[in-house]
């Protein structure tokens, strides 16, 4: 079955695992930008999960490390509806990600939110929690 539908005007958004407590102010910072938070998914990934979801990084250095931190705790999957075409939602999204890493970040791994960078990665990643 083929439900792009599901995902037509939407972003995909991940808080990572020790940054629960921060989800309300992005949610936040995204609903200020005229997103609409339509899902809302905690969930302990599995390994595979982790690995799937990251899977343009396989061949980094840091994967297996990222892997196994996004498979150490909760993360949130976030689905927020726009009213943008595609190109200006990732550009907005690309923008509050950088505002959220720089203010809250501890590393470059522990950066608090993770974004799918264009519609196909997105449907991938977002069936990964919903």
């Amino acid at each position: 079955m083929n439900d792009y539908y599901c995902f037509e005007n939407k972003v995909f958004v991940v808080i990572k695992p020790g940054f629960e407590s921060l989800s309300p102010k992005v949610i936040k910072m995204f609903m200020d930008e005229g997103f609409l938070l339509c899902k809302s998914r905690p969930k302990l990934l599995t390994r595979l999960e982790a690995q799937k979801l990251y899977r343009v990084h396989q061949k980094e250095d840091f994967f297996n490390n990222l892997v196994k931190y996004m498979s150490s705790g909760i993360s949130t999957g976030l689905l927020f509806q726009h009213r943008y075409d595609m190109k200006t939602a990732f550009e907005k999204v690309q923008s509050i990600k950088d505002a959220v890493r720089e203010k809250y970040s501890e590393s470059d791994m522990r950066n608090v939110i993770h974004s799918s960078d264009n519609l196909e990665n997105m449907e991938r990643e977002a069936r990964i929690y919903f």
